[in-house]
């Protein structure tokens, strides 16, 4: 049984420097932030790049948040806010800075992982596999690189997985040769959800992996952070422009309410192509229920316009 392509996801790692950047994504909108007027102020955030590190926050619930740094050359700064924006992660300061207990963690695991390896070699062929085996990925990353996805053990290690199993494992569940060659990096990903609640501690609001984690067979998590950063902006520019702050302090929820829509997406998902074919996890009655579901999505018109609104995260 096979599936169309799905992106990749991921937070930074522990210690990884953080970096704003101009958008490398799009998304659709309902129409510019400020009708008629001068440049925006999305736009003129997104016209700067800073690189920073030993990021520190303080007082995010006071009346003027501090975030402290460090620039390139190593000199520090401090810089004094009205607001304050967490975008940098799961494993990031912003979420950190929150006083234990202020929010409520929701989180479920799936009692597998995925072996996600980068290699350099054309995607051939390109998609999703389900296998008694476990559920297998080759996505396209470029002309000439792959990011090949392989179903496995929650407590498996990359010992486990040496280059040839690798290759031998991803022909064996696609059912037909895959091009093989070098490998550049392997990595295990537990597959899990997370929620935080509330979306936002005083005057700091988390945004995308540092209030939720979805899995990566749903690849909504760049999704769900550019409707955080949306609702974020027009809230903001809102408070700028008029010293109107109800979409501020409407943010969390507003957010949430698209987040757990998602959420419920990313588990029927996950779910049902993992159960689909691995019946180790769930038995043999589940792998027959997640099929009967993958064949209704493909059977039935309405279901499967549903499933395209919800995979093209217009729902």
């Amino acid at each position: 049984m096979s599936l169309p392509p799905r992106p990749d996801t991921g937070s930074p790692g522990p210690g990884a420097c953080p970096v704003v950047r101009p958008a490398d994504h799009t998304t659709p909108r309902r129409g510019p932030l400020r009708p008629g007027g001068p440049r925006s102020l999305a736009t003129r955030l997104l016209s700067y790049r800073y690189e920073a590190a030993d990021v520190a926050l303080d007082n995010p619930d006071g009346e003027h948040p501090t975030v402290g740094y460090r620039d390139p050359s190593g000199i520090p700064h401090t810089l004094t806010c009205d607001y304050s924006a967490g975008c940098d992660g799961d494993r990031g300061v912003s979420r950190a800075a929150v006083p234990a207990g202020a929010l409520t963690r929701y989180s479920h695991g799936y009692g597998y992982s995925w072996l996600s390896v980068l290699a350099r070699v054309p995607a051939a062929p390109s998609g999703m596999a389900i296998h008694p085996r476990g559920l297998a990925g080759v996505i396209p990353r470029g002309a000439h690189a792959s990011r090949l996805y392989l179903q496995c053990a929650a407590d498996d290690t990359l010992e486990q997985w040496p280059d040839g199993r690798v290759w031998s494992e991803l022909t064996a569940r696609f059912g037909t040769p895959v091009s093989s060659g070098p490998i550049a990096e392997k990595r295990l990903v537990p597959l899990r959800s997370v929620v935080y609640e509330p979306m936002r501690h005083g005057r700091l609001y988390l945004l995308g992996d540092a209030a939720h984690i979805v899995p990566p067979m749903s690849a909504k998590g760049i999704n769900l952070a550019l409707h955080d950063a949306e609702v974020f902006a027009r809230a903001l520019v809102r408070q700028a422009h008029d010293g109107d702050g109800a979409l501020l302090d409407a943010y969390s929820e507003t957010c949430l309410r698209h987040v757990w829509n998602y959420q419920a997406f990313a588990s029927w998902i996950t779910e049902i192509t993992h159960n689909a074919g691995d019946a180790s996890h769930e038995a043999e009655f589940r792998k027959q229920i997640a099929r009967a579901e993958l064949r209704r999505v493909f059977d039935s018109p309405a279901a499967n316009r549903l499933f395209g609104k919800l995979s093209a995260g217009v729902n």
